[in-house]
């Protein structure tokens, strides 16, 4: 415990060159201080009232000691804590790891981070940056950030400004992208056509002439709205053209199904990733079955505050597939089949109106069939590019 006092007392000097302390009776007090005053010996008293002193004032501190019959205690240093745990190899070998791990980080790249740009932007940055052989555990020191500034801004024409900084051991890029500039050339030339078959129930052209008006049945492919007006001249075709169209859809359940499932078997290996190392810490050599699958997932380490760590686990797990029969009363299969449909129809609301709904179901050889027959109003409009005769 006093040696806890004395390195908060001491400070980092006192710890490294060692002091010791006097614990003198109160009588002494103010005669052991008087003394060690005239010999120019420095303390410093803690709460207790124990006087710590220097190690280098030993001798002359034990003399006056001496004198006035108070106790000295021994005196503790680093060297002297090291000789006393010298057996502890655990410790020292740990401390071994961690100052290697701090000399070989210092003055490398331990994160990029990149601010202000989307994915697919940041993924360019990102590939330029590899290219250029920058990435996590490359030292500060090996690139030059003005040189690596413009050579990601003539690979990525999309960014109008980069900017290469760096903050601890983390790179930053900040980026800022270019806006999106207008089509001079005008509107690309197309003609609007219908999708699927349906009856037009509302023709709404935005650019180009209306070829079909409501009431008129189309079939899949038939022009709606025409890029070409009837003076000959092109500006494109551009609208919304909303169609009543007729479909079904279907749901099936089996009494007996064969169901395929995943089966976790183990785990293959695990790796520690360190930077561009890799080294494992546990391989299994069990041969596992040909049908097997492994997946490998990587994890990131982060410390609080998703401070990411040049520090990530690959883990490589077996799955096995095994066919399992099924068998379902008539109830199951009539309520499966139902959720089955539910989840067809789930894709086709998203896309409109839906103006009518007819539900059949019925035992067939398959299984109960389950049929929804719908009525919806969507968008049937498709843009199809057209290019005059001479373009290639």
């Amino acid at each position: 415990m006093w040696r806890r006092c004395a390195f908060r007392i001491m400070g980092v000097k006192g710890f490294i060159f060692g002091c010791f302390f006097i614990l003198p009776d109160a009588e002494k007090r103010g005669a052991l201080c008087r003394r060690l005053f005239e010999n120019g010996i420095p303390f410093t008293e803690d709460k207790r009232g124990r006087l710590f002193i220097p190690s280098r004032c030993r001798k002359n501190a034990e003399a006056i000691c001496t004198e006035l019959g108070c106790s000295i205690s021994e005196c503790v240093n680093l060297p002297r804590i090291i000789y006393l745990n010298k057996r502890k190899y655990g410790v020292f070998a740990a401390l071994a790891v961690c100052l290697f791990i701090f000399l070989f980080s210092m003055g490398r790249v331990w994160d990029i981070r990149v601010l202000g740009a989307d994915e697919t932007v940041e993924k360019a940055l990102l590939d330029v940056l590899s290219e250029q052989g920058v990435a996590e555990g490359i030292r500060f020191s090996s690139f030059d950030l003005s040189k690596t500034e413009n050579t990601l801004k003539a690979a990525c024409p999309s960014a109008a400004w980069v900017n290469l900084h760096r903050r601890g051991t983390v790179l930053y890029l900040n980026v800022l992208e270019k806006e999106g500039e207008g089509d001079e050339s005008g509107v690309p030339l197309a003609n609007i056509v219908a999708s699927e078959d349906c009856v037009v129930v509302e023709v709404s052209p935005d650019r180009g002439v209306a070829r079909v008006k409501v009431g008129d049945a189309v079939r899949a492919g038939e022009l709606l709205i025409s890029a070409v007006h009837t003076d000959g001249t092109l500006s494109g075709a551009a609208g919304r053209v909303l169609g009543r169209v007729s479909g079904s859809v279907y749901a099936v359940c089996k009494a007996e199904e064969t169901s395929v499932t995943s089966k976790k078997c183990g785990v293959a290996s695990v790796r520690i990733n360190f930077f561009n190392f890799s080294f494992n810490i546990f391989k299994n050599y069990r041969n596992f079955a040909n049908e097997c699958d492994i997946i490998e997932e990587t994890k990131q380490l982060y410390l609080p505050g998703r401070i990411s760590l040049p520090f990530s686990v690959t883990t490589e797990r077996v799955y096995a597939t095994e066919q399992v029969q099924i068998h379902r009363s008539e109830t199951d299969a009539v309520r499966i089949a139902s959720v089955r449909l539910k989840q067809a129809l789930s894709e086709i609301l998203p896309l409109g109106e839906l103006e009518s709904l007819r539900t059949v179901g019925a035992w067939t050889e398959e299984g109960y069939l389950l049929t929804a027959e719908y009525v919806q109003i969507r968008d049937v409009s498709m843009s199809v590019p057209i290019s005059l005769r001479g373009e290639k």
